[in-house]
């Protein structure tokens, strides 16, 4: 397989489950329980890639040590090498909008968009699910940013796939309130090892997350916000509660994280749809819809620290045809 000369740019938004995937299977990156995603316009990265004499990789114009390099890319790199059958080298460049490590789903868009990218640099024209499989090798939920709009990534499975609604649900908003720029204290795959090695609430959270999964999923066909919100709120807080009884435990939520799930539950009494969610950091996602952002975006203004901003879903025609174009077609449209 020949790569080709010219450089590819890639650019992708995060994956943002509204239902959780915490925990694997083994050492393969499979996750133990069912996700339900969708991508964030709002927040992306952009990467270039390019044949190199050595590997070299940049973030926001700084050059990666060979420490980061080698812990967190270089296995990605060869596993991908091995499967494009190419012994290149790659100069890559990575842009972010939104901070790095700090709960965001960043390593979900960085490694969907380097699949992307150097697959199309070396003329591989794999299938959706292989590049799906690939993507996983870097992060699990990169398997779903692969996929633009709502994405399922089953328990146990090696690749994502598109999660089509009956009707495109239009209104739906997603306030991404940023509490924490800086990296979170502990990373998520040393987080994820320690709640399953020692937490005695991570079984029962393995129990319930498939029955909430098939709730949420419910939810998008009826477009009900309120049975929606309710299975996001289950699937978060279970997620946390395993955390919390780890050992050590761990906490990624701060001050301002805890004031704005207070916020939601009280602009819900007014009849105010906020749902709000988390990941493994302090950042909180509120689901909504175009009618209450304003008033929403108004309160949380009120809150010293808090910077927020307003995403549509990742449901653009174009992007939610990729699971019926061929494979050539898939790289062409994400990548551009």
């Amino acid at each position: 397989m020949k790569p080709m000369t010219k450089p590819v740019r890639c650019q992708l938004s995060p994956s943002l489950a509204l239902i959780k995937y915490w925990g694997k299977r083994g050492r393969q990156h499979i996750p133990a329980t069912t996700s339900i995603a969708t991508s964030l316009n709002a927040l992306h990265n952009s990467v270039t890639v390019a044949i190199a004499s050595k590997d070299e990789l940049q973030l926001n114009g700084q050059q990666l040590s060979a420490v980061v390099v080698k812990k967190y890319y270089l296995p990605f790199l060869d596993h991908l090498r091995a499967h494009l059958r190419v012994s290149c080298h790659f100069a890559i460049d990575m842009l972010l909008n939104f901070p790095l490590a700090a709960g965001l789903a960043s390593s979900s868009s960085i490694f969907a968009s380097l699949t992307l990218a150097l697959t199309s640099l070396c003329n591989y024209r794999g299938s959706p699910a292989t590049l799906s499989s690939l993507a996983r090798q870097g992060s699990t939920s990169a398997a779903r940013a692969i996929f633009g709009g709502f994405v399922i990534f089953p328990a146990g499975a090696r690749a994502a796939r598109p999660l089509p609604l009956p009707h495109h649900w239009s209104e739906l908003r997603i306030i991404v309130a940023i509490t924490d720029h800086s990296y979170k204290r502990v990373s998520t795959r040393p987080a994820m090892s320690v709640v399953q090695r020692s937490s005695f609430a991570y079984r029962g959270w393995v129990w319930s997350a498939q029955k909430i999964a098939t709730t949420a999923r419910a939810a998008l066909r009826e477009h009900n916000l309120e049975k929606l919100g309710e299975a996001m709120r289950a699937s978060y807080l279970g997620m946390h509660a395993t955390m919390l009884a780890a050992r050590p435990p761990i906490l990624y939520w701060n001050e301002n994280s805890i004031k704005l799930i207070h916020l939601c539950e009280d602009l819900r009494l007014r009849g105010i749809e906020a749902w709000e969610t988390m990941d493994a950091g302090p950042q909180v996602k509120i689901l909504t819809t175009q009618q209450h952002v304003p008033r929403i975006m108004r309160e949380i203004e009120g809150l010293k620290g808090v910077k927020s901003v307003v995403s549509e879903l990742g449901v653009a025609p174009q992007i939610e045809r990729l699971a019926t174009v061929a494979p050539k077609e898939l790289v062409e449209l994400v990548c551009r």
